[in-house]
């Protein structure tokens, strides 16, 4: 199954509603007015045990009643979840921390607040993609610099952002490589320097990724399963083929 939630239309009770597709025909199952746990733990309750058991996968995104709902009615069932949803909420995240440091400096440095809000972009933009060597103008710089150099710069003039940019962008990069050891090991590291870090929302939501972790290897352990499954059905549809094949080479022969 695939869930997701929509905003809803006037008449419903809630701002967002919840519907849901079997994931193979694409094709609509169901909508629910309301997306709230308690909601949906009742509508699925109405389907029996075993026909919850047969459930395999469910997509989702990052909404925490939704893992819970699974847990909880959906035991068999396997949790994916979109890259997408996760580096969309890092990013969320960092943007957050970027917009309050620059709140903090509106009234104390005009110039750096506007710097902070004009190159908003460039503090979510991939480290890779940022470039060094090519000098320009840029608006409210008074020197030559590139998209490199204004990163560098709004980091030294507000060391306090530092700390979150780069734990999102080491989180980022080692979810890119599909590493799980890494972003494991990345999210241990962020306890350990969380005195570095002004922000506790940023740490609360970071811990969320976290309990993500163990849901993303249970799904490369489910990903490990099924190419054994299927490699050990193609070996055999391989060993079946050659059966046939010397079969009609031996008919062919014998005619």
């Amino acid at each position: 199954m695939c869930w997701d939630e929509f905003k809803s239309v006037a008449s419903a009770e809630s701002s967002m509603s919840f519907a849901y597709c079997d994931a193979i025909t694409h094709q609509l199952v169901d909508v629910v007015q309301d997306r709230k746990m308690k909601n949906l733990v009742r509508y699925f309750n109405q389907f029996p045990l075993q026909t919850r058991l047969n459930v395999k996968t469910i997509s989702i995104d990052m909404y925490a009643p939704y893992i819970e709902v699974i847990k909880r009615l959906f035991p068999k069932a396997k949790i994916i979840i979109d890259p997408f949803h996760i580096i969309q909420a890092l990013n969320r995240e960092l943007n957050k921390t970027r917009t309050r440091k620059m709140n903090q400096v509106r009234f104390k440095d005009r110039r750096l607040y506007n710097k902070l809000k004009r190159y908003w972009k460039l503090i979510l933009k991939n480290r890779d993609d940022l470039q060094s060597y090519h000098y320009s103008y840029y608006r409210l710089f008074d020197w030559l610099t590139h998209s490199q150099g204004i990163v560098d710069y709004l980091l030294q003039e507000v060391p306090s952002l530092k700390p979150e940019y780069e734990t999102v962008h080491q989180l980022r990069e080692v979810f890119k490589e599909r590493n799980s050891n890494d972003f494991k090991e990345e999210l241990l590291s962020v306890q350990k320097n969380i005195c570095l870090m002004d922000s506790i929302v940023f740490y609360k939501h970071l811990r969320s990724f976290y309990r993500i972790y163990k849901i993303l290897v249970s799904i490369q352990l489910f990903l490990m399963d099924l190419l054994k499954e299927l490699t050990t059905r193609l070996k055999y549809l391989k060993e079946t083929l050659m059966a046939t094949l010397v079969s009609l080479i031996l008919e062919i022969e014998f005619y």
